[in-house]
C-alpha cells in the first residue's frame, strides 16, 4: 500500500507552477468608445433625502466589479479604471449592502432594516490618516436607531456591523465598546445624534507596499455599462475559525503589523488607542475564493477600510477633510488627499499593463483572413 500511495504522488518535477496569465481584453465596443460613466441607477427609498441603489452587478463568486471606460490612450488595454460623481471621497457606490441608503451627499448612510454597512472609496494601507465619522441619528430616546462605525477590509461581511469578524475594528454607540471578531471589550462612553468620532490611523511599513502589485481583470457589458470584473478577497476558513471561543488569543507576530494602530477622538477630545497590531491584509493573509486556483497576490487595493454600519433608522456620515471638528493629528494627513493619490496609483497600473499588453501584441504573428464561402439557404 505505501508503494502504491507513494506512485500516486506527483515528483517535484512533475508538480506545475503557476505563473501569471494575462489575457488581452476584447476590442471596445463602438458604442462605448465616448461613453461617459455615470453614477449607478438609483431609485428614490422610503427615507426622504436618501436614494437605494439599483441594478448593481453583484456576483457571489469572489468577483467585485468597478466602472470602467473605453481609452484611447490605451491602445493595447483598450480600458481603464475611472471615477463617477461626485469625484471625491465617499462612499463606494459598489461596496455596500443592497439594503443601505445613500444620502445625496454621497457621504451619508441608513437604513430601515438591521445592521448594514457600506465601506468608503479610499483605503488605507499603509501611512498616517485621519478622518471622522459624524453620528446623525443614534441612541435617542423611543427610537432603537443605532450605528457601529470603524475601519474594515473587503473580506468584512456588509450585511453584519463591523467588527463582527476578524476583517473589521469597530465601536458601538450603544455602549461605547470597542469590537473585534465580534468579542466587545470596555473603551468609551456611549455617543449618539451629534456626536463626532475621529479615528487617527497608523499603519508604519519597513518596505514599499504595492512595489509588485498586479491586477487580474476582465472588462465586462452590464446592462449597457461596462466595469471591470476582478477578483476580489474572500473570508478564509483559518479567520472564520477565530470566532469559536477555543481559539480566542492574541495573534502570531507574523499575523500582525508591528506598530499600527486605531486612535479615537470624540468630538476633538482623545479618548486614547482602540485597537494597536492590527492584522495583516498583504497575501497570503489575503486569499482569493479558491475554485479560481489562482495564488492570492496583492492588486494594489489591500488595506483597511473605513466603514459605517447602521442598524433601522441610525444614520451617519463620512467627514474625510480637510476640514475637521477636532484637530489633525500631528503628522497625519486627512484621508481626502488619499482619493487622488489612489487615482494616480491607477494611472501608474494601466501604464504597466499597457506595456506588458504592447509586448503581447508584438509577439502575435498576423494571420491571413480568408472570406468565408457563400453559404445558400436551405430551402
Amino acid at each position: 500500500m505505501e508503494e502504491k500511495r507513494r506512485k500516486k504522488e506527483p515528483s517535484a518535477e512533475k508538480q506545475s507552477v503557476w505563473k501569471p496569465i494575462r489575457f488581452k481584453p476584447p476590442p471596445v465596443q463602438p458604442e462605448f468608445l465616448h461613453f461617459t460613466p455615470q453614477p449607478p441607477v438609483i431609485i428614490v427609498s422610503d427615507l426622504p433625502g436618501f436614494f437605494l441603489q439599483e441594478d448593481l452587478p453583484l456576483s457571489r463568486k469572489g468577483y467585485k466589479y468597478e466602472p470602467c471606460v473605453a481609452n484611447k490612450f490605451l491602445p493595447s488595454v483598450l480600458y481603464s479604471n475611472c471615477e463617477v460623481e461626485p469625484f471625491s471621497a465617499g462612499v463606494n457606490y459598489y461596496d455596500l449592502s443592497p439594503f443601505v441608503a445613500i444620502g445625496e451627499d454621497n457621504r451619508t448612510i441608513t437604513t430601515a432594516e438591521g445592521y448594514r454597512g457600506a465601506r468608503a472609496n479610499v483605503k488605507i494601507s499603509e501611512g498616517s490618516w485621519y478622518f471622522e465619522i459624524v453620528v446623525v441619528k443614534a441612541n435617542e430616546p423611543g427610537s432603537d436607531a443605532s450605528v457601529r462605525i470603524g475601519l474594515a477590509r473587503r473580506e468584512a461581511s456588509l450585511e453584519a456591523p463591523v467588527g463582527a469578524d476578524g476583517y473589521g475594528y469597530g465601536l458601538q454607540s450603544i455602549k461605547g465598546r470597542k469590537v473585534h471578531l465580534s468579542r466587545p471589550a470596555e473603551f468609551m462612553e456611549p455617543f449618539g445624534s451629534g456626536d463626532v468620532i475621529g479615528f487617527h490611523v497608523e499603519i508604519p511599513r519597513t518596505k514599499v507596499m504595492h512595489a509588485n502589485a498586479r491586477r487580474d481583470r476582465y472588462p465586462v457589458v452590464y446592462k449597457g455599462s461596462i466595469y471591470y470584473e476582478v477578483l476580489d478577497y474572500v473570508p478564509s476558513k483559518e479567520m472564520d475559525g477565530l470566532l469559536l471561543p477555543k481559539m480566542a488569543g492574541e495573534p502570531k507576530q507574523n499575523e500582525i503589523i508591528p506598530g499600527s494602530k486605531i486612535i479615537v477622538y470624540k468630538n476633538g477630545e482623545l479618548v486614547g488607542p482602540m485597537f494597536e497590531n492590527l492584522r495583516e491584509f498583504l497575501p497570503p493573509f489575503s486569499q482569493y475564493d479558491l475554485r479560481h486556483h489562482v495564488p492570492p497576490f496583492d492588486d494594489g487595493m489591500a488595506g483597511y477600510y473605513p466603514m459605517i454600519s447602521v442598524y433601522r433608522g441610525g444614520q451617519a456620515k463620512f467627514n474625510f477633510g480637510p476640514e475637521f471638528v477636532g484637530q489633525l493629528p500631528e503628522k497625519s494627513r486627512p484621508l481626502c488627499e488619499a482619493y487622488d493619490e489612489q487615482i494616480a496609483d491607477n494611472i501608474t497600473l494601466d501604464i504597466l499593463d499597457e506595456v506588458e499588453f504592447e509586448e503581447v501584441d508584438a509577439s502575435v504573428t498576423p494571420r491571413t483572413v480568408t472570406e468565408s464561402p457563400t453559404v445558400t439557404p436551405a430551402p
